[in-house]
């Protein structure tokens, strides 16, 4: 339908806003913001831009730590994947960390433990609780975030007043040899052991070992104790790529971490296309119809359609109804007036016997047999001379 102006009634041209105007302009915008986002987040994968990576000296990495435990004469392997894990040496002296161990499958959780079983510990930063199913250790996790927690306990990994920062799951079990940092959930660093003696050191943390939190509170102390306790020390950083087909994904890997700002950018780009197609928001404004339907056309349509139905009956029906409201308004009568009231009030009015009025005007009963044409014809031209007669005979008295 062609837009009218609400004065002249002429075609008028619909003028884009400037605001609208500028929308696709930002939609490129953004799509080119998400495409860079993208490779940024993409690239940021690269294993020596790993978070907890020994290698990566951002915020999120573990060079700083590593660098520390090189100088304190710890020699630090890096695996990051199965095969780098299986293809390093561990012996007697040698210690396992995963510093990821959500990216672990069932599959690779049991690889990484079979592999430090050769050596003296293994050490787990905040796995969950299918890793540790997976490892056949005997713990609950369970999530607890706090911003920090004292020690509480005299071991070799933790002094009685000791802080750790960031503690984020704690875990319960009955089996384990020493606990500390508890909190009000349990203890967030717990030693404990596999089915074959492997003692594995779980720290409900991993925040503590990156390069801006390492510094903070006795992080680094905790650090040291934990990694630097024999000379050799192999770094696994476990890759999503091992996951393979059929095997239970750990919980990083069913989400990866490009998928949130992924999903953040598709949203802004949808709500940006629904500004740019949508339609603005203004004042109303009053339009005349370029046609004028009569009331007669409307009449005249509504019977063909229930001539085309064979529907005699609904326009019997339609027929009474419309003669009833115009006597009811001629006669005086309240609308809502029952079909015996005003066929009283028209008997009385057009000098007719009440029982033919009230047959004319009021509803068959049901299961009545239905009519034809004829009578349908026959029907309409009695209500009408019904009509007329109590307007030709005036009011009852």
């Amino acid at each position: 339908m062609t837009a009218l102006t609400a004065t002249g009634g002429t075609p008028a041209r619909r003028r884009l806003p400037r605001a609208g105007r500028a929308l696709p302009v930002l939609l490129v915008l953004l799509v080119l913001g998400s495409v860079a986002a993208l490779t940024v987040l993409t690239s940021s994968q690269e294993p020596h831009r790993e978070r907890l990576d020994p290698q990566n000296a951002l915020p999120g990495g573990a060079r700083a730590v590593a660098q520390v435990l090189g100088q304190r004469g710890v020699r630090v392997d890096i695996a990051r994947s199965a095969a780098d894990l299986a293809a390093r040496e561990v012996g007697t002296a040698t210690t396992v960390l995963v510093s990821l161990p959500d990216r672990l499958s069932d599959r690779t959780a049991r690889h990484a433990a079979d592999v430090a079983g050769r050596g003296s510990g293994l050490v787990l930063l905040a796995p969950e609780q299918p890793v540790l199913d997976a490892m056949g250790l005997p713990a609950r996790a369970v999530r607890s975030v706090r911003q920090s927690a004292t020690a509480g306990c005299s071991t070799a990994l933790a002094d009685p007043q000791d802080q750790l920062t960031r503690p984020r799951i704690a875990y319960l079990s009955e089996r384990a040899a020493d606990t500390c940092f508890r909190g009000d959930d349990g203890p967030y660093l717990v030693r404990l052991a596999t089915g074959s003696g492997l003692p594995v050191t779980v720290v409900g943390a991993s925040d503590f070992l990156s390069n801006d939190g390492i510094t903070q509170a006795d992080n680094a102390a905790l650090a040291l104790r934990l990694l630097g306790r024999t000379a050799h020390l192999v770094w696994y950083v476990p890759s999503l790529g091992d996951v393979q087909v059929g095997d239970r994904p750990g919980r990083e890997s069913v989400v990866p971490p490009v998928a949130g700002p992924g999903l953040l950018v598709l949203a802004s780009a949808a709500l940006a296309l629904v500004l740019w197609r949508g339609r603005r928001l203004g004042r109303l404004v009053t339009e005349p119809l370029p046609v004028v339907v009569r009331a007669v056309e409307t009449t005249e349509s509504r019977g063909r359609m229930y001539r085309r139905a064979r529907d005699r009956e609904r326009a019997a029906a339609v027929l009474r109804h419309a003669t009833r409201a115009r006597l009811a308004a001629y006669l005086g009568l309240p609308a809502g007036t029952p079909a015996t009231a005003i066929a009283a009030a028209a008997a009385s009015a057009s000098n007719r016997p009440y029982d033919a009025v009230l047959c004319l005007l009021g509803d068959p009963p049901a299961g009545s047999a239905g009519m034809d044409d004829g009578q349908l014809v026959r029907l309409a031209g009695e209500l009408e001379q019904l009509e007329r007669a109590v307007r030709r005979q005036g009011l009852p008295a």
